[in-house]
């Protein structure tokens, strides 16, 4: 997740910017700035009341680049194609959650790259009500789509995404979706125990296999240490984002940004 000490600036000329992948959280936004030639040159956050209203000057900044949204929000459910009405949106929800809160949120769907299933959650109305005004190219998609289309393009058994208090999980299997899901955790002790746990139930060795993390963590936490001594394999994504100068925190806290760009 995007926090003020996240931020940088590497832009030299605004034609740089060819597109812009921004990630909703509940109340802010994460938004990264990239190049035709693939390096995010900026990153930027926004929070509080007036977030949406800078994001606003962000987009008027940069009118000919395009956009990608990503959602890392709940609720979201995932529907087979076959089953989908768009009818019955709301249904997939019931017992699930509690819709009440999304009064004033449109409907969302998109669809995984590798699964003859949709996606479905939603996005906070005001938002889409400005998407809808952008006259540029917008792609939008759910963390669970974008995760699950990026394990499936990268061959990954296993991709874990730490963002604030939440835990991201994500399981294939010789290329077919097993899982996803997002747990809140309190404590170093509740990311083991949710990771292992999952890792477990699908069977999947992570004594020998590779399992890939990104997110708010470095080598140097107590929790990479605590992983790595169950999973050999872990891997630190923190050079899949290039920039144009060093960066004082690691590259793997920009995953997010990343995944918004390529895994729509």
């Amino acid at each position: 997740m995007g926090q003020i000490g996240q931020t940088f600036d590497h832009i030299y000329d605004k034609k740089e910017i060819t597109e812009l992948s921004v990630v909703a959280y509940t109340d802010s936004f994460f938004c990264g700035y990239w190049s035709r030639d693939d390096m995010l040159l900026k990153a930027d956050y926004f929070s509080g009341e007036k977030a949406l209203d800078l994001m606003k000057q962000l987009l008027n900044e940069f009118p000919d680049a395009a956009l990608k949204m990503l959602s890392s929000t709940i609720p979201f459910v995932h529907v087979p194609k076959a089953q989908y009405e768009d009818a019955g949106f709301e249904l997939y929800f019931k017992g699930l959650y509690d819709l009440r809160k999304r009064k004033r949120h449109d409907k969302q769907l998109d669809a995984f790259k590798n699964l003859d299933a949709n996606t479905l959650y939603y996005l906070e109305r005001t938002l889409c009500n400005e998407i809808k005004q952008e006259e540029r190219s917008v792609e939008t998609v759910h963390i669970s789509t974008a995760m699950s289309n990026y394990a499936y393009l990268t061959e990954s058994d296993c991709l874990i995404y730490l963002q604030g208090s939440s835990l991201h999980i994500c399981c294939h299997r010789d290329g077919t979706f097993l899982f996803y899901n997002q747990f809140y955790c309190a404590g170093v002790n509740d990311y083991l125990y949710f990771i292992l746990a999952v890792l477990q139930h699908f069977n999947i060795d992570y004594t020998s296999l590779e399992i890939q993390l990104a997110g708010e963590i470095d080598k140097s936490s107590r929790l990479y240490s605590n992983l790595k001594t169950y999973m050999p394999g872990l891997r630190l994504m923190d050079d899949l984002v290039q920039t144009r100068e060093d960066l004082p925190s690691g590259k793997q806290l920009y995953f997010d940004l990343f995944l918004a760009r390529t895994c729509v």
